[in-house]
């Protein structure tokens, strides 16, 4: 264990994944221990790149994500206050955003129809 960087309990949550992986391969834990972590590493320039890549975009669409939820906070917040003129501008600025979200594949467009139509019901409740 003391051969990871990350501190013991990173390396057990990599072993118990390796375990789950290799249980599913039929590979026993007896065997896991003799093979070297290195065998769940990509061997192909092209997979390494992919990892790579796939990296950058967890990190792209893990801010895209962030900032979605930050303008649907921002118009629930003015729906909260009883803002209606705020809670529209909030709207209208969430709108495009979240549109995006689901245009960039973050989110499932039906989620984001659903969010916008419960947001939209919302602040037509507060003008009654």
């Amino acid at each position: 264990m003391s051969r990871y960087a990350h501190g013991e309990v990173q390396a057990k949550e990599y072993q118990r994944k390796a375990l789950t992986i290799a249980g599913s391969w039929g590979i026993t834990p007896q065997l896991l221990e003799l093979l070297d972590e290195d065998w769940l590493m990509a061997n192909h320039k092209s997979a390494k790149k992919r990892i790579r890549r796939n990296e950058s975009f967890e990190e792209i669409n893990r801010d895209r994500r962030s900032r979605i939820r930050t303008f649907i906070k921002k118009v629930e917040s003015a729906i909260a206050k009883g803002d209606e003129g705020a809670a529209r501008e909030a709207l209208k600025m969430a709108q495009p955003e979240m549109h995006r979200g689901v245009t960039k594949g973050i989110f499932h467009k039906n989620t984001m129809s659903r969010k916008l139509s419960r947001l939209s019901a919302r602040i037509k409740g507060l003008a009654a």
